[in-house]
């Protein structure tokens, strides 16, 4: 909790400073940012979503999984800061994402196999579009800092979609642990 914390306190500061510096007009972003802002925003996403499997998953397995995407997304949330550099991009928070929000909103009145079956299965579906994403930086990126990040990040992504269809599949009915 004092990692979520002290992450949102840390990125909830740089948006801040960011928007005090009198950014009137967005200016056109280019691909790498759209990349930074797309992946700042799963990093926010899975902390929280994370959090919630902590505390409201009713298998072993889901909360462990939730645990490893809230220690690891918010260390590459620290690391995505650093590459953000001197760029004027602002990070989002679940209020700024109406679609992550809802769905968050939902996963929070589940409980117990409701809950594990949703939250893996949506952890599943975004560890998919997560490895397409950051695949499509590192294919076409230009920014070297950030196509670093993601050729560094990619293997931990595929890492968790692996987990996940482990955890999803045990969670069907599948061998193992439930």
């Amino acid at each position: 909790m004092k990692v979520l914390m002290g992450l949102l306190t840390v990125l909830a500061l740089n948006t801040a400073t960011a928007s005090a510096q009198g950014q009137r007009q967005a200016p056109a972003r280019s691909p790498d940012e759209e990349f930074w802002l797309q992946a700042a925003a799963d990093s926010v996403r899975e902390v929280k979503f994370g959090q919630l499997a902590v505390e409201r998953g009713r298998s072993p397995a889901v909360r462990r999984f939730g645990q490893r995407m809230v220690e690891e997304h918010a260390q590459a949330g620290k690391e995505l800061l650093e590459v953000r550099g001197e760029r004027q991009l602002e990070l989002p928070d679940l209020s700024q994402m109406p679609q992550q929000k809802q769905l968050w909103e939902k996963l929070a009145r589940l409980e117990g196999e409701d809950f594990d079956r949703q939250y893996m299965q949506q952890m599943v579906e975004a560890h998919r579009e997560a490895v397409k994403l950051f695949e499509k930086e590192i294919k076409d990126g230009k920014d070297e800092a950030v196509k670093s990040f993601a050729a560094k990040h990619l293997p931990t992504i595929k890492d968790h979609l692996k987990l996940a269809q482990e955890v999803s599949d045990n969670l069907k009915g599948g061998p193992g642990e439930k």
